[in-house]
């Protein structure tokens, strides 16, 4: 199966989650959204719960009331979007008197049949948000990130392993095709109308998620840490990083 998440919003701004996962990538715009995004690589054997925490206090800056709604979408693998059907369906405002705390939380739970395996972040150690946490994290993206600045990317590649197997087993296809997605790093850091943006760990933030199974760490604005511009001012590639822990080790995830 294929599992979706369809996102449409006006005037909104929120957090939507899948599993306590962040389903929008890093550095999306959350107001003023209409996308559906593959979700597999979240989706657990069993109980699945999509949650959306819209931000009040951001929406009453904009111009009129918040209308959004999110759902989670499920088809056979390979059919074409028509054929996708809502699993959970929620829209927000919901109905009755309008909240008055500064943040209101809608949650929704399925269960879904053992298609997908159980990933292995699911029993992995619980991840403290703390400055341990950072310290060594830190670590982890330092070294990705002078392999990328000698451009030596391919030294590190073996460490996206678990990642490459697990997506291609979440997206039905050859691991070979997520290790090629996986050396977009590699090809980032070798092409040289990119320069490599410094990595400034003394400003980075350490994001815990997915029950405190997963962490990253992103720049101030939530942009991902390994980050490339290009020279002639016209924009940047960025590449994102989700590390779990077991035994003490940080393994890269996603």
């Amino acid at each position: 199966m294929a599992y979706f998440v369809r996102i449409v919003t006006e005037r909104c701004a929120f957090d939507i989650r899948l599993n306590d996962v962040p389903v929008l990538p890093p550095g999306t715009p959350t107001r003023d959204v209409e996308v559906t995004l593959p979700v597999n690589h979240w989706v657990v054997p069993g109980r699945n719960t999509l949650s959306v925490v819209p931000d009040l206090q951001g929406q009453r800056k904009a111009q009129g009331a918040c209308e959004s709604s999110v759902a989670l979408l499920s088809a056979p693998a390979g059919k074409p979007a028509s054929a996708r059907a809502p699993l959970i369906e929620m829209r927000w405002p919901a109905a009755g008197p309008r909240p008055k705390e500064p943040f209101a939380a809608a949650r929704a739970q399925v269960e879904l049949p053992e298609s997908l395996p159980a990933w292995a972040w699911m029993r992995s150690d619980v991840i403290a948000a703390d400055r341990r946490t950072r310290a060594e994290l830190v670590r982890e993206y330092q070294r990705l990130w002078d392999a990328a600045s000698r451009r030596e990317v391919r030294q590190v590649l073996p460490a996206f392993a678990e990642r490459n197997r697990e997506l291609a087993a979440a997206f039905h296809t050859e691991e070979a095709e997520m290790a090629r997605r996986a050396a977009m790093l590699e090809k980032l850091s070798q092409d040289r109308s990119l320069a490599l943006f410094p990595l400034e760990p003394e400003d980075a933030e350490l994001v815990v998620f997915a029950g405190g199974r997963l962490a990253k760490l992103t720049r101030w604005d939530g942009q991902p840490m390994l980050a490339f511009n290009y020279k002639d001012g016209s924009g940047s590639e960025t590449f994102d990083v989700v590390f779990r822990r077991s035994g003490g080790r940080w393994v890269i995830a996603r």
